[in-house]
């Protein structure tokens, strides 16, 4: 039973994570999204043009100019083995990046590590639906 009560604390604080992303985003709060961030952070995005991989500083520079319209995230699936996490993020957004405006839902896979006792995102593969 501990073990489940564990299990369960760690998909809620990945889940909380994943909150927390959202809102720094939005409030472009550069401080916590490097926080929640591993320096090698990679973020994959599929779209109907390929794939493109950005780093986390290029992403980080990228993110602040995103205006939002609206931007919802559900958590729907949370894994966690030892020290590895995968959260599932299912959303949508009314964005302008780039000058462009955007408007889709999308599904997001997150891979997180625990190190010194805090999870940070390593890998970000989106695609829209």
């Amino acid at each position: 039973m501990a073990t489940d009560i564990r299990a369960t604390d760690e998909r809620a604080g990945i889940s909380a994570l994943e909150a927390r992303w959202t809102a720094a985003l939005i409030a472009k709060d550069e401080a916590t999204l490097r926080e929640l961030l591993a320096p090698e952070f990679q973020l994959v995005g599929i779209r109907s043009t390929g794939a493109a991989a950005v780093g986390r500083d290029p992403w980080l520079a990228s993110a602040g100019s995103i205006v939002f319209n609206d931007f919802v995230t559900k958590t729907t699936s949370v894994e966690v083995f030892g020290d590895t996490a995968l959260a599932t993020v299912e959303g949508h957004w009314d964005i302008v990046f780039a000058g462009k405006p955007i408007k889709e839902r999308f599904y997001v896979t997150d891979v997180g590590v625990r190190r010194d006792g805090r999870w940070q995102v390593v890998r970000r593969h989106s695609s829209p639906y």
